[in-house]
């Protein structure tokens, strides 16, 4: 039998750690992990623009681990700075309008002074701010989407099925934004990295979680509808794998839904 050893350093008290910095690490943190792995498997670039002095993937978990407690110390730092996450959210989003002035016209004077285009050059300064701060603004949009998703799993399930998503959504953009960190600080490829690595660390994380209160929901709906067209009827959930430990009044609830609209109705 194959037995898997799970490394020492995963256990509650650094889950609970994690958990703690996550909003944090939607934003600058992200940023300040994939700087510090990129700097321990990568190195750092010499005169001629080549990375030197890196580790390689020779002991990643201990690479990902330093990196991890670089970015612990960083939010330690921020928080007590910044006196808790929703002001250092605020300040960040009341900063953010103008960073991206200042470096459009330091871009622009830097550009000039090299004797390149200065609109270019403002282009540049601008887009480096806004990719700056893109991870935690991604993150609040991503959260916002997931409102409706939210209410109503709290307006069917209660309070606990409510906090339950609220927990996941959360999840999820960590497992994103960790994804990201990951994948750009050990691909060379600017952007694609992070994209790619954070597509990978959400679907890690989803698989963990599983899925949101909707989706799940919309398969009941969507097995219900089959079934009645098949059967002439309402399955139970003796075929129905997706309606398992599904109430009787929420069954009565979808069927009442399904019975009302017209799209499932026998011509």
């Amino acid at each position: 039998m194959v037995s898997l050893s799970i490394p020492p350093y995963v256990n509650w008290n650094n889950v609970k750690r994690v958990a703690k910095m996550a909003p944090y690490y939607w934003g600058d943190g992200m940023v300040t992990h994939q700087d510090a792995l990129e700097k321990l498997v990568r190195g750092t670039k010499d005169a001629s623009g080549k990375y030197v002095g890196g580790r390689g993937f020779k002991n990643f978990g201990q690479s990902l681990r330093e990196s991890f407690l670089e970015t612990e110390k960083a939010y330690n730092g921020v928080m007590a700075k910044e006196g808790g996450f929703f002001k250092y959210v605020g300040n960040t989003l009341k900063k953010f309008p103008s960073e991206v002035s200042s470096a459009w016209k330091a871009g622009g004077a830097t550009a000039t002074s090299a004797g390149k285009s200065a609109l270019w050059g403002s282009i540049k300064g601008a887009g480096s701010a806004i990719g700056k701060r893109l991870p935690l603004i991604g993150s609040l949009i991503y959260a916002a989407t997931q409102i409706p998703n939210i209410f109503a799993a709290t307006k069917d399930g209660g309070l606990v099925s409510g906090g339950a998503e609220l927990l996941k959504t959360g999840a999820k953009i960590t497992g994103f934004t960790a994804g990201m960190a990951i994948g750009q600080a050990i691909c060379p490829i600017p952007i694609v990295g992070g994209i790619l690595g954070g597509m990978v660390g959400e679907w890690l994380t989803g698989l963990i979680v599983g899925k949101s209160y909707t989706e799940q929901k919309e398969e009941i709906q969507q097995e219900t509808a089959q079934n009645m067209q098949q059967q002439g009827g309402f399955d139970t959930g003796s075929t129905n794998p997706f309606s398992q430990g599904v109430d009787p009044q929420q069954l009565q609830m979808l069927q009442e839904m399904v019975a009302r609209d017209p799209r499932f109705r026998s011509a």
